[in-house]
């Protein structure tokens, strides 16, 4: 029995290695993206600091990812839903964050990319569930 333990507990410290490089390729891949891309073409409506959202691309003057906007649009919604959905912005800011995807979206798809393989494990840590009358749901509602 105790093997059997040792051999699972191997092998998901090596799922755990394993899964850890292929965010930090991605990690990479965003930041080679970045340095790359960002020279080339200037976006008014979307900035980078990095002391605002690591330096994720944002649209100009919010805390707002520009991915938030991508995100919504590659599931087939239109400008014009996504501004139902964030009545924030302006037409302007949402053509403008569309504008830079089209123009970085190895960048984009990348940054989500590692925004869901994160969100699915916040998920999947037991640690990180609520409790509401003595029974555990997770942050996202499932």
């Amino acid at each position: 029995m105790e093997s059997g333990v040792v051999k699972v507990h191997g092998r998901e410290q090596e799922l755990k290695r394993k899964v850890a490089w292929q965010e930090l390729a991605l990690i990479w891949e965003v930041r080679a993206c970045m340095t790359t891309q960002r020279k080339t073409i200037s976006h008014p409506y979307v900035e980078r600091r990095k002391d605002i959202c690591g330096g994720r691309p944002v649209i100009t003057g919010t805390r707002f990812p520009v991915s938030s906007v991508v995100i919504p649009y590659r599931r087939g919604l239109t400008a014009e839903e996504i501004l139902q959905e964030f009545p924030q912005l302006t037409p302007t800011q949402v053509y403008g964050a569309l504008a830079y995807y089209f123009d970085h979206q190895r960048e984009i798809n990348a940054e989500i990319t590692l925004l869901r393989r994160k969100e699915r494990q916040l998920n999947q840590d037991t640690s990180l569930r609520l409790s509401l009358y003595g029974k555990a749901h997770s942050l996202s509602g499932s």
